[in-house]
């Protein structure tokens, strides 16, 4: 165990910190709460890099424990390091969102990055599995308590020691953390931003309790101490928080839909018949249970899509068809559905293009209310202009929602299969984004919540009960399809199934991606809920879906794209202004006339990777 010096040691050293800097009276706390949160960006990304998975589960893998105990060990940690991340975008959207100090900013959170790898490299890592990490990692070890930035009692514990003690010792860094946002609550600069520090102190609190638990559950020689059981390893996690816990130990408060299981997907395919779409779904929904779910549920559907981001009608290859959603509405009204809304949330093309609402874009590419029998068939829902109040058991800075998406007996989410430089395949999670905070307020540098984040917390919250994924018709291919694209493919193929994840995943698997489990957004599904993602069963046409999508190889140019293509449009793209496809500018004119630049970016990339309608 850590000796109780050395954590007694820890915390008095932020506690003299933390007088030292408050701000005298009369003074400007202004500065006091910059001070703290630059420090509060080093230190969430120190512990982001310190738990992260990858050191966590190398380390787990050889405790001599039973493999229930690694595995509640392994979520545990995991989930700290997932929450601990949400703290790290939060903090540095806060004080990007200043407009200045840049440069330091990304300098101190560069510096959090090499004191995490340090960390985690000596703790986890004995000299004979990182001979070159090793030294590396003391010597910048050496560098920081030379210099002062690495305190005495920290340095000591900072080496291959017990798995108790390093519990132990994070134990007491984190109450460190809680004092640092007890202060900072105090210095918040609105409302707004005082609930969200109380949030991250809670989430510290609980980070501190679980560590705790960990710390008097194992020994000095790793193994567990005598009287501790797996059950009782539960029941003190839980007692943290069922968060802390793999899907199946959780309790039996979830919501009705919470995708705590896989579920089954049904795949439907019709090879040179491109005219019985309806035909075809309709089987594929009565065999997936969509008609018994709304007869069981009648009353309000509602369906979020994605026609947004089209930009041409010479391209439908990135928008959810028409006739699909119109023969959705129609079978979900056969089965007893009073109400049917079609969502869609505005995107970051308005900002740069005339008529891009909505209500507008719906229109341009055939989406509105029908007339058939004398009775509407569906409504378009602006989510942006629908927001409603909502409380979410984890996460930050999100705290509204469709109101309704919330309101609906059944909610289904139909994408449009478009290949996506980050997640392999544009998706059921994906068309999720915009149903809470707009889809930009997750996207570039200064949000205050990242994209997979604000997905998991409406997953979580208010999820589909149902998922549709539309590859009928042509299907964008490509790098980034997901925008546009002038080379498509033409496929007759639609998924359908209960759980949105498992659509995902078997989806990507028939793409061609070689690992759905390791792609960003699925992974986070896997970390969030702790659960398996693979379907537990497909029926039907489920194979490789033979057409060539353009995805990014392990190697090469294209890869190296995929992986440059989100740092760049995060960092680099004037929030989006810069890389946009060849848009109708006829139906959407531009708001303002672009600088050379910009216009030179905009056509040498449409033309590079294909954002233009086809020849």
């Amino acid at each position: 165990m850590i000796e109780k010096d050395a954590a007694t040691g820890i915390i008095a050293e932020t506690e003299l910190m933390l007088a030292a800097w408050r701000t005298p009276p009369g003074g400007d706390p202004a500065l006091e709460r910059l001070r703290l949160m630059m420090l509060a960006l080093e230190r969430e990304q120190i512990v982001s890099k310190a738990y992260d998975e990858a050191f966590i589960a190398e380390r787990v893998a050889v405790l001599p424990v039973p493999d229930e105990v690694r595995a509640l060990a392994r979520h545990a940690l995991v989930w700290a390091w997932k929450d601990e991340e949400l703290h790290t975008v939060y903090i540095r959207g806060r004080l990007l969102a200043a407009r200045r100090r840049r440069v330091r900013i990304y300098a101190r959170q560069f510096a959090g990055a090499v004191g995490g790898w340090v960390s985690a490299t000596r703790h986890h890592r004995r000299f004979t599995r990182s001979w070159l990490g090793w030294p590396i990692a003391t010597a910048v070890l050496l560098a920081g308590r030379l210099s002062g930035q690495v305190s005495r009692n920290l340095a000591a514990e900072l080496s291959y020691r017990s798995f108790a003690r390093y519990c132990a010792l994070n134990e007491a860094l984190e109450r460190s953390a809680e004092l640092c946002y007890e202060r900072l609550i105090e210095l918040a600069a609105d409302p707004a931003e005082q609930r969200q520090f109380e949030r991250i102190r809670g989430d510290e609190q609980r980070h501190r309790e679980m560590f705790a638990v960990l710390a008097r559950s194992f020994g000095a020689t790793d193994r567990l101490t005598p009287g501790t059981t797996v059950a009782g390893v539960v029941a003190d996690l839980g007692a943290v928080s069922p968060w802390f816990l793999p899907g199946e130990h959780r309790d039996g408060s979830a919501r009705r839909s919470r995708p705590a299981a896989a579920g089954p997907v049904w795949v439907a395919e019709s090879a040179g018949v491109p005219d019985d779409l309806e035909a075809t779904l309709f089987r594929l929904l009565d065999d997936a249970g969509l008609g018994a779910m709304v007869r069981a549920r009648p009353g309000r559907v509602a369906i979020r899509t994605a026609f947004i981001l089209g930009y041409s009608r010479a391209d439908r290859s990135n928008v959810v068809s028409p006739e699909l959603i119109r023969s959705i509405a129609r079978y979900v009204r056969r089965y007893g559905a009073t109400d049917v809304a079609v969502l869609e949330a505005p995107s970051v093309y308005e900002r740069v293009y005339a008529n891009r609402s909505v209500h507008e874009v719906a229109e341009y590419f055939g989406f509105g209310t029908h007339e058939e029998s004398g009775a509407e068939e569906y409504r378009i829902v602006d989510v942006h202009t629908d927001q409603r109040p909502l409380t979410f058991d984890r996460g930050i800075s999100q705290s509204t929602a469709s109101a309704t998406w919330l309101d609906a007996e059944v909610r289904i989410v139909v994408p449009k299969l478009r290949t996506d430089p980050r997640q392999g395949g544009h998706l059921s999670l994906n068309s999720l984004v915009g149903t809470g905070m707009r889809t930009e307020q997750t996207v570039y540098a200064d949000r205050e919540l990242d994209h997979e984040s604000a997905i998991m917390m409406l997953l979580d919250a208010c999820p589909p009960d149902f998922a549709v994924v539309d590859a009928w018709g042509p299907v964008a291919t490509g790098l980034f399809g997901v925008m546009g694209c002038d080379r498509p493919v033409t496929l007759h193929r639609l998924y359908a199934g209960p759980d949105p994840v498992s659509v995902d995943w078997q989806v990507l698997a028939d793409m061609g991606v070689p690992d759905p489990d390791g792609v960003r957004l699925l992974r986070r599904a896997r970390h969030w809920f702790g659960r398996d993602l693979r379907p537990v069963t497909v029926h039907g046409d489920a194979g490789p879906i033979v057409a060539d999508l353009r995805l990014p190889g392990r190697f090469g140019p294209r890869r190296m794209l995929a992986w440059m293509a989100s740092p760049i449009y995060v960092h680099a793209s004037r929030s989006g202004e810069v890389f946009v496809p060849a848009m109708d500018t006829d139906a959407f004119p531009p708001l303002r006339r672009a600088g050379a630049g910009t216009r030179f970016v905009r056509w040498a990339t449409q033309r590079v990777f294909g954002l233009r309608p086809p020849s």
